[in-house]
């Protein structure tokens, strides 16, 4: 505490972090390493993930040193003033653009992941496969359901008694002796 200088501290200045950041600097992708290999099960995709975090913070470091590369004398007002904070703190700059990238690509990996699967689950319905459903309707109501779809011109399907149904045997072996557990608890 007595080596830190008065202004660093006043300017929360990480320019220079001590041996406490940089643990944590190391810790964190470590543990998060550690929890997509247990999650995944699959050592190949974490080598993956932690070589293309590599290029994110490669490629990061490359774009900061291109900003703030060219000559500041060349620029007025607040451009040079900020390309001068760019360039003292150049390493902390690198990881907050790493940081920026990868949420930005976290963000645009669920938009298309999210369209793929909404297109392709889309291609894969049948022409004129219906879209709304009507639950709960008393078997006395159907006729009357029935005449008002039919007198607004909607196509329709039967109408189907929804029955509560109880599992009790897998394959002629019954569920008591089989002690299932559900998935929910079984960690799958």
């Amino acid at each position: 505490m007595a080596r830190t200088d008065p202004m660093q501290t006043l300017r929360h200045d990480w320019s220079n972090p001590d041996r406490r950041e940089w643990l944590g600097l190391i810790l964190g992708p470590s543990a998060m390493l550690l929890l997509i290999w247990w999650l995944s099960g699959s050592l190949l995709m974490t080598l993956a993930l932690f070589v293309g975090m590599l290029l994110l913070v490669a490629g990061s470091a490359l774009v900061n040193r291109l900003l703030v590369r060219g000559k500041l004398a060349s620029l007025g007002g607040a451009w040079r003033i900020a390309l001068g904070s760019l360039q003292r703190r150049a390493a902390f700059n690198t990881l907050l653009i790493a940081a920026f990238g990868t949420g930005l690509l976290a963000m645009l990996a669920m938009v298309f992941a999210r369209t793929a699967l909404v297109d392709e689950w889309r291609m894969q319905l049948p022409e004129k496969a219906p879209n709304h459903f009507l639950l709960n309707i008393a078997p006395h109501d159907v006729p009357t359901m029935e005449n008002m779809l039919a007198e607004g011109e909607v196509s329709s399907t039967e109408f189907y008694p929804m029955v509560r149904g109880r599992l009790v045997a897998i394959n002629g072996v019954s569920i008591k002796e089989k002690k299932i557990v559900p998935a929910v608890f079984a960690g799958n």
